[in-house]
């Protein structure tokens, strides 16, 4: 049975995969259990974690295995190599949503009372932001808060 102890293990190696491989701009995002891998906070890249192991496919859904990695202690690759893995297969692009006229990102919202949506207001960062899958989503996002002048990026 896998634990919350191996799952934390197994992301902090996959985490440091890429980033002992040169590529160092990712950030796990989504369920601990099964992380999606961002790059660059533009690509959610064509891969998952099976137990220890690190799978990459040649597109976002149901796509062909094309290499598969032990994410053992220091695992880890050539950067070169691992650039041209990446560049070989179709990753899923994501969308933020930009303050226009600064360097801030959507990254959550308070809540004047979480029972109530109206009172719902956006929290900008430039760290750990909102990504989303679908631009039309972040398009009404910038919508519904037009006073902030917002912009899909």
């Amino acid at each position: 049975m896998v634990t919350p102890e191996d799952i934390k293990r197994r992301n902090k190696r996959l985490f440091l995969f890429f980033k002992d491989s040169g590529v160092d701009e990712i950030r796990l995002i989504g369920n601990d259990n099964c992380p999606a891998v961002l790059y660059k906070e533009r690509f959610v890249l064509s891969c998952y974690v099976k137990n220890f192991e690190l799978i990459f496919t040649n597109q976002p859904q149901q796509g062909e295995e094309v290499a598969r990695i032990k994410l053992h202690h220091g695992a880890r690759t050539e950067k070169s190599e691992l650039i041209k893995l990446l560049d070989n297969c179709e990753h899923r692009k994501v969308f933020r949503v930009k303050m226009r006229d600064a360097d801030l990102y959507l990254a959550g919202y308070n809540f004047v009372d979480k029972e109530n949506v109206d009172g719902r207001y956006p929290v900008f960062a430039r760290f750990n932001t909102k990504v989303y899958f679908d631009r039309e989503y972040a398009e009404q996002i910038c919508k519904d808060y037009e006073d902030y002048n917002l912009v899909v990026v």
